[in-house]
């Protein structure tokens, strides 16, 4: 099985996790996303908020909802985006919560997002 490498790097740390994706310019979703001024997309900001998450609780979690994404500023090609992922204390019953905030490597604000994720078993 493969999957969509959405993180480089995962840091845990109590109640949070801190991630860093590199933004390659042969990726190959940039190719049609959008010709001649490729940006990296949205939906693919939420996979690598779900990864940190991942990272954060030690195993695979499957996304949930989406209860808030704002996009601020494009991501291209040479960027790297850093996840800073932490836990929401007030999560609904079954289900992790967490507030993630993405920034560029000169510390714009990218996106930020709140998201559910469930744990599931790998087994």
């Amino acid at each position: 099985m493969s999957f969509l490498r959405a993180v480089d790097s995962v840091s845990v740390r109590d109640g949070g996790a801190t991630a860093v994706k590199r933004i390659v310019a042969d990726d190959p979703y940039l190719t049609g996303h959008f010709p001649g001024e490729p940006i990296y997309p949205g939906v693919f900001l939420v996979e690598s908020a779900r990864q940190a998450i991942a990272g954060m609780v030690g195993g695979a979690v499957a996304l949930e909802a989406v209860v808030e994404a704002r996009f601020s500023a494009p991501l291209r090609p040479g960027d790297a985006v850093v996840l800073d992922a932490m836990r929401v204390p007030e999560s609904p019953p079954d289900v992790i919560r967490a507030r993630v905030t993405a920034v560029d490597s000169a510390g714009t604000r990218i996106g930020r997002c709140v998201i559910d994720v469930r744990p599931v078993n790998d087994g």
